[in-house]
């Protein structure tokens, strides 16, 4: 039987780890170092861990390091790593939904039917996904997040606690939305909104 690793920094290893201990009796934890919070070594897992007994779970912080976290999931299935997703015990996870490697639903989180959750997606407590949700690559939703009916979410973009999209709505790859409240129909790439900046910013530099 292959060990589990749940490699990470910050408070997101802490709860992957809480999640991990009661699903696998064998995992391991195994924090990692940077001197930057951009670059991490990844050196006591390659040396201490062979790809072909080890799965592998990265856990990092949200929002501004979704590059981050999809940095280290891609440098870990180059190494020949596969990858492994933390679904906490209770979470309502409908048999039709579809969820790649590396994705964390916290506890009491519900997923509805035909939902499609993309590689290193990260789901807070009581999150609810109704039917035919996509997330893709690395999105994190906070906690409390309600996403309606044919929802779609790009690549690495980041909901605050408590946001709510209605039914079709649209929200385009890498933005932020930390208003906790409810979406427009549409948001653009690159968007960003917040208490200082509730009327949009954009980040131009891609």
């Amino acid at each position: 039987m292959s060990r589990v690793v749940i490699l990470g920094a910050g408070t997101a290893l802490d709860d992957a780890w809480a999640v991990a201990s009661e699903l696998f009796s064998e995992a391991q934890r195994l924090p990692l170092v940077t001197c930057d919070q951009f670059n991490f070594d990844l050196a006591p897992l390659l040396s201490a861990h062979a790809p072909g007994q080890t799965r592998v779970f990265v856990a990092m912080d949200g929002r501004a390091v979704n590059d981050v976290r999809h940095q280290l999931i891609t440098r870990v299935q180059l190494a020949g790593y596969p990858l492994v997703s933390l679904v906490a015990p209770g979470v309502t996870l409908d048999p039709a939904a579809e969820i790649a490697g590396n994705v964390y639903i916290a506890p009491g989180s519900n997923v509805g039917p035909q939902c499609s959750l993309g590689t290193g997606c990260w789901l807070g407590r009581a999150v609810m996904l109704e039917r035919g949700v996509s997330l893709g690559t690395c999105v994190t939703l906070g906690s409390a997040v309600v996403l309606g009916e044919q929802v779609s979410v790009g690549a690495g973009a980041t909901l605050g606690t408590g946001s709510l999209a209605l039914a079709g709505s649209a929200v385009g790859k890498r933005c932020e939305w930390l208003l906790g409240a409810t979406l427009p129909s549409q948001l653009a790439d690159y968007s960003f909104y917040d208490a200082v900046l509730p009327e949009d910013a954009r980040i131009y530099r891609h």
